[in-house]
């Protein structure tokens, strides 16, 4: 951080403007079974204007639905 408090300096702002996000991809399970199949996913199976968040939100849903439908059958979880 620089001298002033709450400040960035300029170099410490464009660290920030390259960083990116990269996962380690050292194991073979990651490199040969989960990379290309949702490589494949993305690419084939869900539109370009599906923001990633959104399908963590949509992933979300199903445990719900399951809940709800589990609860509407057993409401005491019996």
């Amino acid at each position: 951080m620089s001298t002033r408090t709450g400040q960035l300096s300029k170099k410490e702002l464009e660290n920030i403007k390259a960083y990116r996000y990269k996962t380690n991809g050292l194991t073979p399970v990651e490199t040969y079974i989960y990379n290309p199949f949702w490589e494949f996913l993305a690419n084939n199976c869900l539109p370009d204007w599906l923001a990633p968040n959104a399908l963590t939100l949509l992933g979300l849903v199903f445990p719900l639905a399951a809940l709800i439908v589990i609860l509407y059958l057993d409401p005491s979880f019996s």
